[in-house]
């Protein structure tokens, strides 16, 4: 069985993608192991029905799913609900090595199982639960997700029995998530996300460059007022304040993975000063870049945007 690819084209812009995977009527399970995710971003926003585990075996970047906007690194684990749109990069250098599960709960799970709340995914699309869980403040949840990986590779005798179970723990402790919520609004609508898609792949491919608002408006045919109204309708969030995370996002794994001088780092994510940078990252981060490489930022909530990054002059947006 193959996967299934479905090119759909919204109103602006490039076309995203509708995958399909392939599930087995006896284990309906679709495993993608030893995945490489390069550090050229897939230029396609995906999403599919099936709920989506992944588990990064090597690397780190950045990650989208709806408005949420996540640093991943080796040992995190993503949560993509049904029909949540996402994309996802390596940092510049890097090639990420991912392992992914998707399946449908009911169908794998509810013969075994009869608390049915336990398979219901769209609490996992409020606002307030994360999609990304990082291996040092999320032990088990991390654990959980590499032994369904490790299972679903060795395929020992038992091996189906073993990765249904893991599965009924790791939902029970992400149902014990606070952001987890039933009957609550989803954190996008994914026809209005869709309007602004090409402006978020341009910034994927061109955050280390010069953009400017005009060119991320032109890309999805609209002006710039109202290219800024939708923009904030859909994320919540100015284009310049997505834009200044993603570069401090995609800065924050340089700083921890190499040890290029901060200016060079600064240079090659787009800010055209080291002041800038520096005002910029204390913005978002609460502290300087050599605090983060030094470790001080272990403890950085790598969920929703939430940071004051309005703080940036006006000055540095040019």
């Amino acid at each position: 069985m193959k996967t299934k690819t479905e090119q759909i084209q919204p109103r602006f812009g490039k076309p995203i993608r509708h995958v399909s995977y392939p599930v087995s009527d006896n284990f309906a399970v679709s495993f993608r192991d030893n995945y490489l995710l390069s550090d050229r971003p897939d230029l396609r926003m995906q999403f599919h029905e099936l709920f989506e585990i992944g588990y990064c075996t090597h690397g780190h970047g950045v990650f989208i799913a709806g408005n949420r906007f996540y640093q991943f690194s080796s040992g995190d684990m993503a949560v993509i609900p049904p029909n949540v749109l996402h994309l996802a990069q390596s940092s510049p250098g890097w090639k990420s090595t991912w392992s992914f599960l998707f399946f449908d709960p009911v169908a794998v799970l509810g013969p075994f199982t009869d608390d049915y709340s336990l398979l219901d995914t769209s609490v996992f699309t409020h606002p307030g639960f994360p999609c990304l869980f990082n291996r040092d403040r999320s032990h088990t949840i991390c654990f959980l997700a590499r032994e369904m990986v490790d299972e679903l590779r060795a395929r020992r005798a038992g091996y189906r029995n073993a990765v249904r179970s893991l599965m009924l723990v790791l939902l029970t402790k992400l149902h014990r998530q606070p952001g987890a919520r039933s009957n609550a609004p989803v954190s996008t609508d994914n026809d209005v996300l869709k309007r602004i898609i090409p402006a978020l792949e341009l910034i994927a491919s061109g955050y280390a460059g010069d953009l400017r608002i005009a060119a991320l408006a032109e890309a999805c045919c609209m002006s710039v007022r109202n290219f800024n109204r939708q923009f904030k309708e859909a994320l919540k969030k100015t284009p310049w304040e997505y834009l200044n995370y993603y570069r401090i996002s995609m800065a924050c794994a340089e700083l921890r993975a190499t040890s290029k001088p901060v200016r060079i780092i600064a240079y090659s994510n787009g800010f055209t000063t080291l002041s800038s940078f520096n005002r910029s990252f204390k913005a978002i981060m609460k502290m300087s870049p050599r605090e983060w490489r030094k470790g001080a930022g272990n403890n950085f909530p790598a969920g929703v945007v939430s940071h004051n990054i309005n703080t940036v002059r006006k000055a540095d947006r040019s």
